[in-house]
């Protein structure tokens, strides 16, 4: 480790730039390579921190959500993988996390009742209760996706996992999921969205439905009202534009008055 030189550090952080790796990645990758270092010198496997006047570059921010709901809707219909399609109606009907829909067993889901629960999670190859205690509870679905449901259980047969993944008595890893198919198939739309922000499309969806606030949070399972308030006030850019410009022609429809001259007052 004495040999490493910050010349030799400088030769990383430029084979990063050349290989035009995102910034998420070098940032992470230069953040623990300077960590690395002084972990070192704290336990005196080495005298210095070739690092240490390392500056990593900034850690890219999470890109906003400006994407219509309707127009996400329009393309489920066709996603040709049945899964995929369920995954992703459970994200923006259902309004469930990711980690929540890989932790869905057939038992959870009553096509019958049109109801779903949500009682385990699956996160990084980890099973474990829901982020909250108010988020293990028994929600309503929409009639659409209980017959997109109902569609993927009669074909996925009768395993224990809505989403069965490779490792025998598991579920399918979210992240593998996201990486191989959500985020391709999200840029073969030309679509710049999380799946985290389908959660926020579908308060959207609800609202423009008219369902009251209250509802909303009962459907997303959040403890906190302002939480539920600050999703149900979100509107897409593009959509506020569009009621902006038509409140703008009604008001230019308006019949306007004429201004009244002096000579039309009897003084």
């Amino acid at each position: 480790m004495n040999r490493v030189t910050p010349l030799d550090i400088q030769l990383i952080k430029k084979k990063l730039d050349e290989k035009g790796c995102g910034k998420g990645f070098a940032y992470n990758v230069l953040t623990f390579t300077k960590q690395f270092f002084e972990t070192a010198v704290h336990w005196e496997f080495t005298s210095r921190n070739p690092a240490y006047s390392l500056r990593a570059p900034k850690k890219p921010l999470p890109r906003k959500t400006d994407v219509d709901p309707y127009k996400i809707i329009e393309i489920i219909d066709d996603i040709k993988s049945a899964r995929d399609k369920t995954i992703i109606a459970l994200g923006i009907y259902g309004g469930l996390r990711l980690s929540e829909i890989f932790g869905l067993q057939r038992k959870h889901v009553s096509i019958k009742n049109g109801t779903l629960t949500v009682k385990i999670q699956y996160t990084k190859g980890m099973l474990g209760p829901p982020k909250s205690e108010s988020s293990q509870a028994t929600i309503s679905i929409l009639p659409l996706l209980s017959k997109i449901l109902g569609e993927w259980m009669l074909q996925c047969g009768s395993a224990t996992w809505l989403f069965p993944g490779r490792k025998p008595g598991y579920p399918l890893r979210g992240d593998t999921w996201q990486a191989k198919c959500y985020k391709p198939l999200m840029r073969s739309y030309d679509f710049d969205i999380t799946f985290r922000a389908l959660r926020t499309l579908h308060a959207i969806l609800l609202r423009d439905m008219g369902m009251p606030i209250d509802f909303i949070q009962r459907q997303l399972r959040h403890t906190s009202y302002s939480t539920t308030a600050d999703f149900y006030s979100k509107v897409p850019e593009k959509q506020l534009k569009k009621e902006i410009d038509r409140i703008s022609n009604l008001l230019v429809s308006f019949p306007t008055k004429k201004t009244p001259k002096t000579e039309d007052f009897n003084i």
